[in-house]
């Protein structure tokens, strides 16, 4: 399935990773890659609690709270929303990464080529970019970047074109070869445009991926997608961009392609606010506090960020300091409430990883872990009456105990 003084401090969430306690091994949350038109932007603010967040630069936008029972641990999704005065607007570079492995044939291939054609078209005049090949590694289309106008990109889709689509995509060693490129880049804003379906289903080496997640943050590159292809692994593009600032968009085949790379021209050079310096405090005596991910996602103004706070929240402080200044937030208590049971299994989906492969883009992210989660629920409660009417009653109550933990209120409970 993927978001900081007496004080009882969580470590600095910039300098060593934290979980949320207590740590128990599970496997990770598996979500649908088979979506519709999906856009990873923000819905409107389910609560009032960011007019308890004062003046900061930033604000809370939502919180959603579960405690099984007062001896368990306290869990919330808390959302976060940059709000500057006013946002630095700065010419961007920007990598745009074309998928050419062996799944971007025919009909994708094209789409994918329409999404990076629509995206220069809507760019900005003062930005620069690079159109570059992504599948076993990333190959650099051009020698440097260049206004979306310039000849240069013309003759760079024309190589596009001529490349034939092999291997796999190989995320990790894609992305090591994309920062790469930007070594020679002027400071300011910097982002990765990845057009295409993401790393197949065998999945990714957990430390690599926080690695190159590192290595992202540290160069401050946001990663944003554009998802097409056979089978757009959504969850783990979905975790990259949230970890680095970025967007994400999934068009069906009703969409244009050339209308949401259009789109993602703007999400892709917007300005992000990186936090550093990050630590979570409270007064109460006696508290352990912890936060998923381990490192505080970036900050937008036109998404929530989103993370996941371990331990009570009364009188707790998110402290931060961005390029304007150190920011101090108060955390707002919410009431636990049944229907948000799900969090308890996202964190401890979450914990083996420090949370990096928590695919928690903006509240739309954390709807969908949810919705994954009750589906788990219903399947579950749905082999638990199978193993029921087939004298396996072991087996039942152990499958009904696991329904119930992810969803207190669904069919399990009427039994």
């Amino acid at each position: 399935m993927a978001q900081r003084p007496a004080r009882c401090c969580t470590p600095c969430a910039g300098t060593a990773p934290s979980t949320l306690q207590p740590r128990v091994p599970a496997p990770r949350l598996t979500l649908p890659r088979s979506l519709a038109w999906l856009t990873l932007v923000p819905l409107a603010m389910v609560c009032n609690a960011a007019e308890l967040t004062g003046s900061a630069p930033v604000k809370v936008s939502f919180v959603e709270a579960f405690q099984r029972d007062p001896a368990s641990l306290h869990v919330a999704a808390i959302g976060l929303r940059w709000t500057p005065d006013k946002a630095p607007a700065t010419p961007a570079r920007v990598l745009v990464l074309v998928d050419t492995s062996a799944s971007q044939m025919g009909d994708f291939r094209v789409r994918s080529r329409d999404a990076a054609s629509g995206l220069l078209q809507s760019a900005r005049p003062e930005d620069r970019f690079l159109l570059a090949a992504a599948d076993v590694s990333c190959v650099a289309l051009s020698d440097r970047f260049v206004a979306a106008a310039d000849p240069t990109i013309d003759t760079a889709f024309d190589r596009l074109d001529k490349r034939t689509p092999l291997g796999s995509t190989d995320l990790i060693e894609v992305l090591d070869r994309a920062v790469e490129l930007f070594a020679d880049q002027p400071s300011g804003t910097r982002s990765i445009v990845y057009i295409g379906d993401g790393p197949g289903l065998g999945g990714i080496d957990p430390g690599e991926f926080q690695r190159v997640l590192e290595t992202l943050r540290a160069r401050r590159i946001a990663f944003s997608s554009v998802g097409i292809g056979p089978q757009v692994n959504w969850p783990c593009l979905a975790a990259v961009a949230s970890a680095t600032g970025g967007m994400l968009l999934v068009p069906d085949e009703t969409i244009a392609a050339k209308d949401a790379g259009g789109r993602m021209a703007d999400l892709a050079v917007a300005a992000v606010a990186w936090p550093d310096q990050v630590a979570l405090s409270t007064t109460a005596t006696k508290a352990r506090l912890g936060m998923l991910p381990a490192r505080m996602p970036p900050l937008r103004t036109d998404r929530d960020s989103v993370i996941l706070v371990g331990g009570p929240l009364e009188s707790v402080t998110l402290d931060m300091v961005l390029d304007m200044g150190p920011v101090s937030l108060p955390l707002p208590a919410m009431a636990p409430q049944e229907e948000h049971a799900y969090l308890e299994e996202l964190a401890r989906n979450a914990n083996d990883t420090s949370g990096s492969f928590l695919p928690l883009l903006g509240r739309e992210g954390l709807d969908l872990a949810r919705r994954a989660i009750l589906g788990e629920a219903a399947t579950l409660a749905a082999l638990s009456r199978q193993a029921e009417a087939a004298g396996a009653h072991d087996a039942a109550q152990r499958l009904a105990q696991a329904s119930l933990r992810r969803d207190p209120e669904g069919p399990e409970s009427e039994r």
